[in-house]
């Protein structure tokens, strides 16, 4: 996976932000996911890029590496809980939150969710859940709602 920023990405860094999200990352150890995940982001985003990880480690590795602003970066994250590795993806959401709190997150995994919000009960505002087996339809609209596009601002100089 290539983590470095291109010369566009610069550029967005440098300037106002798209009005219009489309940069996708997904972290999951099920690579199985990866064809239909990224297929219906294509088919709600034609143009969305997407990233994929098998580890929350490797991406913060990547980004305390780089030095780069992930919210420039990405306009999604989807993750799920149960990684290989020593962080959760709940473990990811919190460093996300804590440092880029306007990404939109979406957590995802196979415990039902009577037991994700009990795991998430002391939580003001947990991130978005989807449990799995999920179909398409239920999919699509949790990455629908979470990818409508945002108001337009400006990096500080």
């Amino acid at each position: 996976m290539d983590w470095y920023l291109s010369s566009k990405q610069m550029g967005a860094a440098q300037g106002v932000l798209a009005l219009d999200p489309k940069r996708v990352l997904i972290i999951e150890d099920n690579r199985s996911l990866e064809t239909a995940m990224g297929r219906l982001l294509k088919t709600i985003r034609p143009e969305a890029e997407v990233d994929w990880a098998t580890t929350a480690d490797e991406v913060i590795e990547a980004l305390e590496e780089q030095k780069i602003a992930f919210n420039l970066l990405y306009d999604l994250v989807i993750a799920d809980i149960t990684l290989p590795g020593k962080l959760s993806g709940l473990d990811f959401w919190n460093y996300c939150g804590n440092r880029y709190p306007s990404i939109p997150f979406l957590v995802i995994s196979g415990m039902p969710t009577e037991q994700y919000l009990e795991l998430t009960s002391k939580i003001h505002v947990p991130p978005r859940f989807l449990s799995k087996p999920f179909s398409l339809a239920d999919c699509r609209n949790a990455i629908e709602s979470l990818m409508r596009p945002v108001l337009p601002y400006r990096i500080a100089a």
